[in-house]
């Protein structure tokens, strides 16, 4: 678990040194236990090192052997049962790293066929010098990042975009950066918010010359997991099986990520996800220490948490947040997390966590990513029935207005989505609206009156988790912890996917929820779950990561005067004490959070200025417990 960047110019420059070591020393938060550079011609890249996997110096980076380098982030879960196939081919190993496994498979057997071979986490720069060729790899779901510009045939990467501020000026691109208020500022698989940055997409394969442009493959898609034949087989089971199958899969998937030489934790909210992980640890024979956030007052879940410790007899550890700490801790995370802190806000106090963790000796954190999506966890989903019933007047009138068009015209009444949500699709180049169709190309088996419903795991596996995953890595790295996600294992992906929905939502006899009545939501994972912890663990209803926002905070006019926005919305005086007057309080809080990402990285100022500004001209209105 790492950071690496580096630079590839025209075949007749050269890549500076200290420039690639400036580069590094941009991402040392993402490897405090060692760093390395390495030039030659026209290529330079550079490592910083979180050593968790043989921490010994045979898993220094960058790799190299002379012919070919590696720079590598993640982890590989299967890299041991890759060994022997190397072996046969002829490889020697001189450690047990996962970077050397990842080198020597690179190196032997192609980057192609390495990337269908290996299972786990990554983002990679590998680099054949005779042909001076580049790949710049990431992983299927796009748990670790990677970024890369082309500017004057340079191209450069690196983790995170402030390594790429050593060598470019990184600016926001207005336009994204301020429709993010309408969200969206970090869940695209491809464009940032910075002008010419873009991602490496997940499953993408970025490949190029020195001095030629670069070129963009997927060498995975999530359309290649929807499998008519494997669904059927799924729906022709007994509910009993398939929660058996699902334990399987689980126990299988806990037990490869705790491949480590480093202490692991577990981020335990005391929600069903983390819940499950920790028991499956529990049960395989590991006394993993939870850690959990007490986000105080009416969000907090720590009772839950505290039930779970006690149950399996594991150590708890918990960071307290109140309100107010969100004013002091928000800058200094919006700088790790590269884009407004808006739809993630609650990566604030999972910062708080990590921070906890690192101070006990922690590296590692398993967490609960993806149930959600993959097993239709979220209220919405299963409360969308219940408005439609509700809305059933407005459908009439609806109807009545197709016959009266001045009327309806007259009424203004909305029958598109609204043009902001548009710029946002428009900003994403309209990928959403894509893949979609694209889903609904390979569920064609699936009846129209159903398809819908089952469209939803794959849709939020693709709008909703990436930015999920960015946030665990952005706040888990500003405190150099690796976040490892036991649901995202390729076969629990798969699984989940194709699962009916039938199986995922169960019916009862009981109000489990007010928002959806009846309906018990992640049936299988409540199943698994329920002969480990107690019952009260089991029946809980969803809260999520909750907690107070800068819309529970009260601004002077200073924030935004002279400030970002003030000159990219061309917001002069008395605009900005009509909003504070006037606007909501919720939009005007985003608005600070783009004004904390405008300062930072538009205009340069420092985190330490901006928190002082903060403190200063912020309160929050929410009373401290």
């Amino acid at each position: 678990m790492c950071g690496l960047a580096g630079v590839l110019h025209a075949p007749s420059g050269v890549a500076s040194p200290q420039l690639v070591e400036r580069m590094a020393t941009a991402l040392r938060h993402r490897g405090p236990d060692d760093a390395g550079v390495l030039t030659d011609g026209p290529f330079g890249v550079a490592h910083a090192r979180l050593s968790i996997v043989d921490p010994s110096t045979a898993g220094y980076q960058p790799m190299s052997d002379g012919r070919f380098t590696l720079a590598y982030n993640g982890e590989i879960y299967n890299h041991a049962s890759l060994r022997p196939v190397l072996e046969a081919r002829g490889v020697r190993f001189i450690g047990h790293s996962d970077t050397e496994t990842l080198f020597h498979a690179l190196r032997v057997l192609g980057v192609p066929e390495t990337l269908r071979a290996v299972r786990g986490m990554f983002a990679f720069a590998f680099y054949e010098h005779e042909q001076q060729q580049l790949h710049l790899c990431r992983d299927r779901f796009g748990i670790k990042p990677l970024y890369y510009t082309w500017r004057s045939g340079t191209l450069a990467w690196g983790s995170e975009i402030k390594a790429l501020r050593e060598l470019h000026p990184c600016r926001p691109d207005p336009f994204k950066t301020i429709l993010s208020i309408a969200g969206g500022g970090n869940n695209s698989h491809r464009y940032s918010v910075f002008e010419g940055i873009v991602h490496v997409p997940p499953g993408g394969h970025v490949s190029t010359r020195a001095g030629e442009a670069p070129k963009v493959a997927l060498y995975f898609s999530l359309t290649s997991m929807l499998d008519a034949a494997y669904r059927r087989e799924l729906d022709g089971m007994p509910y009993e099986e398939i929660t058996r199958e699902l334990a399987r899969l689980m126990a299988r998937s806990v037990d490869s990520m705790l491949m480590s030489d480093a202490p692991v934790g577990v981020l335990a909210s005391g929600g069903l996800d983390s819940s499950l992980i920790a028991a499956l640890s529990r049960r395989a024979g590991h006394s993993l220490p939870l850690y959990t956030s007490e986000v105080v007052g009416q969000y907090s879940e720590l009772a839950d948490a505290q039930a779970l410790a006690a149950h399996l007899d594991l150590p708890l550890h918990t960071s307290r947040f109140a309100p107010a700490a969100l004013l002091d801790h928000i800058v200094a995370c919006t700088w790790h997390h590269e884009s407004p802190l808006i739809e993630n806000l609650s990566g604030v106090p999972f910062s708080q966590v990590c921070l906890l963790a690192r101070d006990h000796g922690v590296k590692v954190l398993l967490s609960g990513e993806g149930a959600d999506e993959l097993f239709r966890g979220y209220t919405v989903q299963h409360a969308r029935r219940f408005v439609q019933a509700a809305m059933w007047p407005m459908r009439v009138m609806e109807v009545l207005y197709r016959w009266t068009p001045l009327l309806r015209s007259a009424l203004a009444w909305k029958t598109r989505e609204s043009p902001a949500d548009f710029l946002v699709a428009l900003s994403h180049e309209f990928s959403r609206s894509i893949a979609r169709a694209e889903y609904a190309d390979a569920l064609a088996g699936v009846s129209a009156r159903a398809l819908a419903t089952e469209l939803e795991s794959p849709i939020a596996m693709y709008e909703h988790l990436i930015s999920l995953l960015h946030r665990n890595d952005r706040m888990g790295m500003m405190a150099s912890i690796e976040a490892r996600f036991p649901f995202l294992d390729e076969d629990v992906v798969r699984f989940g996917l194709n699962l009916p929905v039938r199986f995922k939502t169960r019916l009862v006899p009981r109000v489990t929820e007010v928002r959806h009545p009846f309906v018990m939501t992640k049936a299988p994972i409540r199943s698994v779950l329920a002969p480990f912890v107690p019952r009260q663990l089991i029946d809980k209803k969803k809260v999520g990561f909750h907690m107070h926002t800068l819309g529970d905070a009260r601004f002077t006019e200073t924030i935004f005067r002279n400030g970002y926005l003030a000159d990219a919305a061309g917001l002069h005086p008395a605009a900005i004490r009509h909003m504070l007057a006037h606007e909501s309080r919720h939009m005007v809080g985003r608005l600070a959070a783009v004004e904390i990402f405008g300062r930072l990285f538009g205009l340069n100022q420092s985190v330490t200025e901006i928190t002082d500004l903060l403190q200063r001209e912020a309160r929050m209105t929410v009373p401290i417990s």
